[in-house]
């Protein structure tokens, strides 16, 4: 008798969790449920309206313990339009705070350039929304690049990967190790110089200025010792060294973090120092690109490459939204 009551109890409450919102359009439904329902709301379920023409439902609950996801029903593509079978994607893909903000954008791209699916739509959003620095475009100035990040993140193998392409390309490279710390370090860069026929200096900080204005027009790249970002000394005291050098300072992060622990690295960081851009290396380990786009679109920060091999020779990519899309996708 009180399993039976708990049960009824259990499911009142699932039923109490979950709201309608009906509205002319996804996006104004959307404001609606933050409105209501705050920002962790849960995307259940987006269709057209039964009983309203032109109108469109979004269900949401308080939780994704209450949302009985199970009960989700995708809508007949027949009677669904780009922007609604978008919206699905985001429930399903996308953290609720994020969702918002894409779908306005998937509204304004749509009006402007219609996209024959959802799937094209969101490549064009990821285009808009993702910012990107391009390290391998040509155009761009030629500045040293500093990379730098806790231990086990790739900083090595991600240097190594930028001078092999350089000097693929025939062009000069330098590369600089800053990492006293760990000798196995010096080991290898020193390895891969012999290999590639480049410079490889091991020095402190404070001589890497010097010598990288005794010559210009090379690709200087920096290694670094690992740095704890829930420790400001660290960092203060690496980046107060180029604090006056026009630089790319980079932020490598591995796919095998924690989740949780990426965003707290990502926010101590960019509290403590400027950060140019973000490589993100381990999708060859964890290849999963629903939590690499939640990453970079919540930090905001500019993508400077995506690392899919621990292998040098495969390099560093920078994939297209609608390569995005088919790896979230595949």
């Amino acid at each position: 008798m009180n399993d039976a009551k708990d049960q009824a109890e259990e499911d009142a409450a699932r039923y109490r969790s979950k709201r309608i919102f009906v509205a002319p359009s996804v996006t104004q439904a959307m404001h609606a449920v933050r409105r209501e329902m705050g920002d962790h709301a849960v995307i259940v379920q987006v269709r057209r309206s039964v009983d309203e023409d032109g109108l469109v439902e979004v269900v949401a609950s308080d939780s994704v313990e209450n949302s009985n996801l199970a009960e989700v029903v995708v809508p007949d593509k027949a009677h669904t339009d780009v922007i609604q079978s978008f919206a699905l994607l985001l429930a399903e893909y996308f953290t609720p705070i994020l969702q918002p903000r894409l779908l306005q954008t998937a509204e304004r791209l749509q009006a402007e350039n219609t996209c024959a699916n959802a799937e094209d739509l969101l490549a064009a959003v990821l285009e808009q929304e993702i910012p990107r620095l391009n390290l391998l475009d040509p155009a761009l100035p030629k500045l040293p690049m500093l990379f730098f990040g806790p231990s086990g993140m790739g900083k090595t193998s991600t240097m190594m990967k930028f001078a092999l392409h350089y000097r693929l390309e025939e062009q000069p490279v330098r590369l600089f190790n800053l990492d006293a710390k760990r000798i196995g370090n010096r080991y290898t860069i020193g390895n891969f110089a012999k290999l590639t026929d480049v410079k490889a200096h091991h020095v402190r900080s404070e001589s890497v200025q010097k010598k990288i204005n005794e010559t210009e027009s090379t690709f200087d790249l920096i290694d670094t010792a690992p740095i704890n970002p829930f420790d400001g000394a660290e960092l203060g005291a690496l980046l107060s060294g180029f604090s006056d050098m026009a630089m790319y300072r980079l932020l490598v992060v591995s796919q095998v973090c924690d989740s949780r622990l990426q965003r707290l690295m990502l926010d101590e960081f960019a509290k403590q120092g400027h950060i140019d851009g973000i490589i993100v290396t381990g999708l060859d380990i964890f290849p999963d690109y629903a939590r690499l786009l939640n990453l970079l679109l919540e930090s905001g920060l500019p993508v400077a490459g995506i690392s899919r091999s621990a292998e040098i020779a495969t390099g560093v990519a920078m994939p297209s939204g609608a390569e995005l899309v088919q790896s979230l996708l595949s």
